[in-house]
């Protein structure tokens, strides 16, 4: 015991020995801390909340050539107030695109209070302070109507592992036509949808397509909660862990399931991710929706000065 004793006061004598304790002490005290510093769940568990990609190196790893083209984290739109539509500019981050018609896009303060996520783990943040945009369409035809929200990047990077889309949307009105919502990735070979929504009407139409309606039958056949409730606010969402569930794999053939991300970002150059209305009228059709918790990721294979592991 005098031992112990003596060697305890002769270790706390060296400078040394106490800067070497302290550092000790300080991971130690940071491992404990950690759910308090770092709150996020476990990153290889899919309901949780992925800040990159497991076993992403650390960004100083880029310096070195064989991670310099490793992808960061891409988050779009950049921040909650503009996913969630908390301020007005939101609405002016997605680019519009309708050959037919000229739509009304309207901010609103109101969005989905009290509404529950329906699928446990989701990304989705049901925030009561939410806001959300009014989208309106009306006209008189007898032919698919689209309307495209969109936003444009660039991308220079290797493929990642995976990507995420997700969109909360309420048919308030829908008058004279049935309603598709599609959302989807574009690159310089094509539009790639990766998640889909539409009411019976809508589903009868893309299955009678002549070349993609069996594609749409058998994707709705087995995704039978992609049904678009008018009325309810609708969480449409897609992520590369569940591939297997996404339109496009029962569109493209060539698309494996397994490697989804790498073909729709094996290219470096210009790409657009966003939503597609697609009305389908029978003549005169109003065609009113509500919808926030607008947001695209992609989880890079770097992150933060540490890494994510």
């Amino acid at each position: 015991m005098v031992s112990s004793l003596s060697f305890v006061k002769s270790v706390l004598r060296r400078r040394d020995a106490i800067v070497g304790l302290a550092i000790i002490l300080f991971f130690a005290l940071i491992a404990l801390l950690a759910p308090l510093i770092a709150p996020f769940s476990n990153a290889y568990n899919p309901k949780a909340y992925f800040v990159a990609s497991p076993d992403s190196p650390p960004a100083w790893a880029r310096i070195f050539p064989p991670y310099s083209s490793l992808p960061p984290n891409i988050i779009l739109p950049p921040t909650p107030s503009y996913q969630l539509f908390k301020v007005p500019s939101a609405i002016q981050y997605w680019q519009v695109l309708d050959p037919v018609n000229s739509p009304v896009i309207k901010y609103s303060q109101s969005g989905p209070v009290g509404v529950l996520p329906p699928i446990s783990g989701a990304f989705v943040s049901y925030d009561p302070t939410s806001g959300s945009e009014l989208v309106n369409l009306t006209g008189d035809s007898t032919t698919p109507v689209p309307l495209y929200l969109y936003h444009e990047f660039g991308y220079n990077y290797q493929p990642p592992d995976y990507f995420y889309a997700q969109l909360l949307v309420k048919p308030i009105t829908v008058q004279g036509a049935s309603l598709a919502i599609f959302l989807f990735i574009q690159n310089e070979k094509g539009v790639y949808p990766v998640a889909l929504f539409a009411d019976s009407g809508a589903q009868t139409y893309l299955e009678s397509l002549p070349n993609l309606g069996s594609g749409y039958l058998n994707y709705f056949a087995t995704n039978t909660q992609s049904t678009l409730n008018k009325g309810a606010w609708n969480f449409i969402s897609a992520i590369t862990t569940a591939s297997a569930y996404m339109p496009l794999v029962y569109l493209n053939k060539s698309v494996n399931p397994l490697l989804v991300s790498q073909t729709l970002f094996s290219e470096k150059g210009e790409y657009k991710v966003g939503e597609l209305i697609l009305v389908i009228p029978h003549g005169k059709y109003t065609i009113a929706l509500q919808q926030t918790d607008f947001k695209f990721q992609i989880f890079g294979k770097i992150y933060g000065l540490l890494g994510t592991d």
